[in-house]
């Protein structure tokens, strides 16, 4: 591949990646703790301010379970994403360098929103997980240096 096809294809990958993060985004928003916030403790007795306060830390409780959820949703989806781009990377063939161009910009795409799902959700993931995620993914980044680079190294011309 020649530098432009290698352009093409990191920017293929990197918006891959960020495709799938803004449709997830589109899916399941983001959540946002400033809705806490609702009421102005300035001008309030004690009474008050204490029933507010205890309110607001329902509230960040509550937000709190929303985002773990939502944050497992976004670990799945582009886990998810991130394994079939990368399938589909490594079984687009083709003579032509526009098609091997997509094909490689798929494969760094795919392992690019699989990167970013695990380092976002790391602290998410389940100690327990923990380790059979990193497992899956080593075996799939093997499996593609397996499948994509060459066996043979090409022999260098003498000049």
């Amino acid at each position: 591949m020649n530098i432009k096809s290698v352009f093409i294809a990191i920017i293929i990958g990197v918006l891959f990646t960020v495709f799938v993060q803004s449709s997830i985004d589109a899916v399941y928003a983001p959540i946002e703790y400033d809705q806490c916030y609702s009421r102005d403790t300035a001008f309030v007795d004690d009474n008050e301010s204490k029933k507010i306060n205890a309110e607001q830390e329902d509230c960040f409780a509550q937000l709190s379970l929303a985002r773990e959820n939502r944050a497992f949703f976004e670990f799945v989806i582009a886990g998810i994403a991130g394994v079939l781009a990368t399938i589909a990377g490594l079984y687009v063939r083709s003579s032509k360098e526009a098609a091997q161009s997509f094909s490689t910009g798929l494969l760094i795409g795919g392992l690019l929103t699989l990167f970013f799902a695990t380092v976002e959700n790391w602290g998410n993931v389940g100690l327990a997980y923990r380790p059979f995620v990193i497992l899956v993914e080593l075996i799939i980044v093997v499996w593609v240096a397996y499948k994509k680079l060459p066996t043979t190294p090409k022999k260098r011309k003498k000049k």
